[in-house]
């Protein structure tokens, strides 16, 4: 499963019990911006069907470090989704909910009248 955003940024994915999330939203939803961390974070669905892990262990390094393995399938995962693009172009932009974008399309609108 692959998880993209409204911008049709991808996020994360997932396989099987894991989860390897490249990019993560912070804050509540009206107000989420848009976080990188320096290494993705990977998840045991299992293990943490909540996904508190990376905020609240203070183990979380070391189960990095034991889990690295999966950015090796995490990439080849990912390349070949990247791959169908050349077959099955993406056809449109993500939305936006931002005001800027609002007024952008309204006055874009209004100059085509």
């Amino acid at each position: 499963i692959f998880y993209f955003d409204a911008g049709s940024n991808l996020n994360a994915i997932r396989y099987r019990d894991w989860k390897i999330h490249f990019t993560i939203m912070e804050g509540a939803i009206n107000e989420a911006y848009r976080k990188t961390p320096s290494w993705p974070l990977i998840v045991n669905l299992r293990m943490d069907p909540f996904e508190d892990g990376p905020n609240s262990s203070m183990y979380i390094r070391q189960f990095y470090a034991d889990q690295m393995w999966m950015f090796v399938p995490a990439q080849a995962v990912v390349g070949e989704f990247l791959a169908t693009f050349k077959e099955y172009p993406q056809r449109q932009a993500g939305g936006s909910l931002s005001i800027d974008a609002v007024m952008d399309k309204m006055k874009s609108a209004a100059s085509r009248q």
